[in-house]
């Protein structure tokens, strides 16, 4: 796993994209009791992240990125000093822009779903996801990305396996 962020514009134009994971946290500095940093969800994420890239690594033949930590993120939490975040309205319309300083991720051979069960439920999504595969005999890999929308919906990618699992 590498910063991305600490490469050059050339190392990154040589990166192969169709094997490469860029992971970016966002998390809210806000309070969790008296007895725990304000930025534990930032921290978890990176946390967190690190054993997902080396677990993707591990498993695969992909290279994972990772960005500096977003410090802020959605979060509803006004009544508490430190707390530092966005409200859903003003970080949603984030998530699904694509210009041109985002890069969107893709990948030439997936299976994708629009959930439009909330974020609460993704794991249901995945779910039918694994259902319809099974059912159509179609082989997934362990790579699955997922974009949330501002209209609560979820778009979940699977890539697929090379053979049938």
């Amino acid at each position: 796993m590498q910063d991305l962020s600490l490469l050059t514009w050339k190392e990154i134009k040589e990166i192969d994209k169709g094997k490469s994971i860029v992971f970016a946290v966002m998390a809210p500095i806000e309070e969790h009791g008296w007895h725990l940093p304000l930025a534990t969800d930032l921290i978890e994420g990176e946390y967190w992240s690190k054993g997902a890239m080396k677990i993707a690594e591990d498993r695969s033949d992909a290279t994972c990125f990772y960005l500096p930590s977003f410090p802020i993120a959605s979060a509803s939490v006004n009544e508490f000093y430190g707390s530092i975040h966005f409200t859903m309205r003003t970080c949603l319309p984030v998530a699904d822009r694509v210009g041109d300083a985002v890069v969107e991720v893709s990948e030439d051979r997936c299976m994708h779903l629009n959930f439009k069960g909330g974020f609460s439920e993704i794991a249901e999504a995945h779910k039918v996801i694994h259902k319809y595969a099974g059912e159509h005999n179609i082989g997934l890999s362990d790579r699955a990305y997922e974009a949330y929308n501002k209209d609560m919906s979820v778009d979940v990618y699977y890539c697929l396996a090379q053979h049938k699992i």
